[in-house]
């Protein structure tokens, strides 16, 4: 992960000019799904179609390159550009593409942990310790509250942040067991609960639903900014061999992804297994790309698999891989 120190005075604003040479795509004709960031070219890319008949476009002409990108649910993204000293806000939804700095949270951070709506995002700096809560996202982006962690010395391996931006959890990883924390914005960081190996952790409304790859089971942290009391979801289950990704409905059920299986797990509020189905494929999270649609692989260079949780008759589906060149 990419460390460095924030200054203490930052460069200047992002040149408008950017924008002024942002041009327009030839982007794909009909309905865009959502976004998603490809690593291996450093460009943003469009999911064009429906779901269940969908596939992944050309690049967004954004008239700069990008270091790195985190997708917002819908059409934006937070993400890093050598022309910026500051983190920025791309909105997808025109052409050309608007874009706005994060000011004072520095550009490239270690990690971005983003809401499960998107309106609020946590960016970690691993090499202050710091990490900076952002709220307004997308269009009124701000920096409101930095969590210091810097005499924390085990290494921060998981970040959630609610939609609101004033209660975050942060996991920090031991040689035998995991140490979660919870901030508030009003009583700062304090110790939670410890955990065997803490694999992925999400807001669901004043509470979190925290998984444990090793115990296999997953757990309720209720009132986060109160009393934050452990309460146990599910017990040790076969169906959680290997959580590693947790995403919550509009419906209020609860999907939790394994690795190891390639299975999503559909529990209700109450910790009670509904369904399982599987896409047989290696999950490595839920990536959101719009209210209750996720992609569960993180790979483009081969078949992307999406979760469609929109109603009652969920379903995983599939995008064809970007051919090779």
């Amino acid at each position: 992960m990419t460390s460095f120190a924030i200054p203490a005075a930052l460069g200047a604003v992002f040149c408008a000019a950017l924008q002024a040479t942002a041009q327009v795509p030839s982007s794909p004709a009909g309905p865009i799904l959502g976004y998603v960031f490809d690593v291996n070219d450093s460009t943003i890319k469009p999911i064009a179609g429906i779901i269940g008949n969908s596939y992944i476009g050309p690049p967004v002409e954004l008239g700069f390159s990008v270091t790195q990108a985190a997708i917002l649910p819908g059409a934006s993204a937070i993400a890093s550009s050598d022309s910026s000293a500051d983190a920025i806000v791309i909105s997808l939804e025109t052409r050309p593409v608007s874009v706005q700095p994060i000011t004072g949270a520095p550009s490239n951070p270690s990690a971005i942990s983003i809401s499960s709506a998107g309106s609020a995002a946590a960016l970690y700096y691993a090499g202050v310790g710091r990490i900076l809560v952002v709220r307004g996202l997308p269009h009124n982006p701000t920096v409101t509250a930095a969590i210091d962690v810097s005499n924390i010395h085990d290494p921060l391996s998981r970040i959630a942040v609610n939609d609101d931006g004033t209660s975050a959890l942060l996991v920090f990883s031991q040689e035998d067991q995991d140490a979660l924390y919870g901030w508030t914005a009003g009583n700062g960081l304090r110790f939670i609960t410890a955990a065997s190996k803490i694999s992925a952790v999400t807001f669901v409304g004043a509470g979190a639903i925290v998984a444990d790859k090793g115990t296999h089971e997953a757990f309720l942290i209720s009132d986060v900014a109160g009393e934050a009391v452990r309460v146990s979801l599910t017990g040790p289950t076969q169906e959680l061999s290997e959580p590693v990704a947790i995403a919550v409905s509009s419906r209020q059920e609860i999907y939790i992804g394994n690795a190891g299986t390639g299975t999503v797990v559909t529990f209700d509020s109450n910790g009670r297994a509904l369904r399982t189905q599987s896409c047989s494929c290696a999950i490595t999270d839920f990536y959101p790309i719009r209210d209750s649609v996720f992609r569960l692989t993180d790979r483009l260079d081969q078949t992307i698999f999406l979760l469609d949780a929109e109603d009652a008759d969920d379903r995983i589906v599939f995008v064809p891989a970007i051919p090779k060149p």
